[in-house]
């Protein structure tokens, strides 16, 4: 049976199948694991969470602020031309 099930066609669904359940128990064993072998404070909640992700937001907000303010220029005669300077001539920009 076994031979028949590994070569043959007719089994070929029920092949993959066991192969993707293989797999989603694998991925799903590991992710297990990374998550529960990290320690974290007892007094963990989501709030902290997002409160952490807020001040990476705000970090990278201000770093873009001061890079942008080194190529900007706000005056009405030369803004848009200080765009386009930022869009083509500035890598990344």
């Amino acid at each position: 049976f076994l031979v028949c099930f590994l070569f043959s066609a007719r089994y070929a669904p029920l092949r993959v199948a066991t192969f993707l359940s293989l797999i989603n128990g694998i991925i799903l064993m590991l992710l297990n694991n990374h998550f529960t072998f990290y320690l974290s404070y007892l007094g963990m909640n989501y709030s902290n969470v997002i409160g952490y992700l807020l001040i990476q937001v705000f970090i990278l907000q201000f770093i873009s602020g001061i890079l942008l303010s080194c190529y900007y220029s706000p005056f009405y005669t030369i803004a848009f031309d200080s765009v386009f300077y930022i869009m083509i001539d500035v890598k990344y920009g």
